[in-house]
């Protein structure tokens, strides 16, 4: 199985979450393999974080009561042999259908990676720490929000998650009318959009809102940066390795300077080639045609 990560974001489950979460692993007694009845293996963190140091971060930063990052892994694709693999879906189910459970995740996708623990299976991969983004070549020196989060990897586009429009609420009147309902909504959207006049904003959202998204520019997270969640919730010399939240789109819009992050060393943005742009807009436009 091969999971991809989620956004880096300052957000936390909590405590008591956790707690459950711990008691749930198994014992020694509970952990025995059917055919043979001999003990499986469940490696300690730091054991696993010599057979993979990516696996061994995220599990880090579910069970460490100071850490209890609330997005780890991302739902746009999970890729699962199902012909060998018959038990991570059916602990998935099990997890899905545990009452109250749902509180302490972000939709459902942290289940497949708990569920794995659970069932004291470590042979699968996460691809990363931090997912990538996608943007409009008018935003390489300018901050770029939208609500799709991409994987890229080793320069490479994997996937996009969040559909293919600028803003993924249906109907995006619905949306609109809730961005604009607090004025310190309406005042970040004016500025962003560059735009005073609150009548032509709203006439803006209902254009922009239901636009194809940009693909011009490519942002990965630079593998060799450590986008870790500090424990000390008021650490401010990390506060710029985390996505920006925005108003845009009831707030499921974040942000990149990407200006800021030419400079830095936490994510590597890159143009792509003309004919890249124009394969990527043919998808686009099959994508949003109906």
């Amino acid at each position: 199985m091969i999971l991809l990560p989620d956004r880096a974001l300052k957000e936390r489950a909590s405590s008591q979450c956790i707690q459950l979460f711990k008691n749930m692993l198994p014992t020694t007694k509970q952990r025995y393999d059917f055919k043979t009845f001999k003990s499986l293996s469940v490696p300690t963190l730091d054991y696993l974080n010599k057979i993979n140091p990516t696996v061994s971060k995220v599990f880090n930063n579910i069970f460490d009561i100071d850490v209890r990052k609330l997005h780890n892994v991302d739902s746009s694709l999970v890729i699962i042999n199902n012909y060998n693999d018959v038990s991570s879906p059916l602990m998935f189910s099990a997890l899905l259908n545990f009452i109250g459970l749902d509180k302490c995740v972000y939709g459902d996708k942290e289940f497949l990676l708990l569920g794995m623990a659970y069932l004291g299976r470590f042979d699968f991969n996460i691809l990363g720490l931090n997912t990538g983004f996608v943007a409009g070549k008018d935003k390489i020196d300018n901050v770029a929000c939208g609500t799709q989060s991409a994987q890229v990897y080793n320069g490479k586009l994997l996937s996009i998650n969040g559909g293919l429009r600028k803003c993924k609420i249906d109907p995006v009147s619905y949306a609109i009318e809730k961005d604009l309902e607090l004025e310190n909504k309406a005042e970040w959207l004016k500025v962003y959009y560059s735009i005073s006049d609150l009548d032509r904003l709203r006439e803006e959202l209902e254009i922009d809102y239901m636009r194809e998204i940009d693909i011009d520019i490519i942002v990965e997270p630079n593998p060799s940066f450590e986008f870790e969640l500090k424990k000390d919730y008021l650490d401010k010399d990390s506060e710029n390795s985390y996505w920006m939240r925005s108003a845009f789109c009831m707030e499921y819009g974040y942000c990149l300077d990407l200006e800021e992050e030419k400079s830095e060393s936490r994510y590597i943005v890159k143009s792509l080639d003309v004919d890249v742009v124009e394969e990527y807009k043919n998808i686009l436009d099959l994508w949003n045609k109906n």
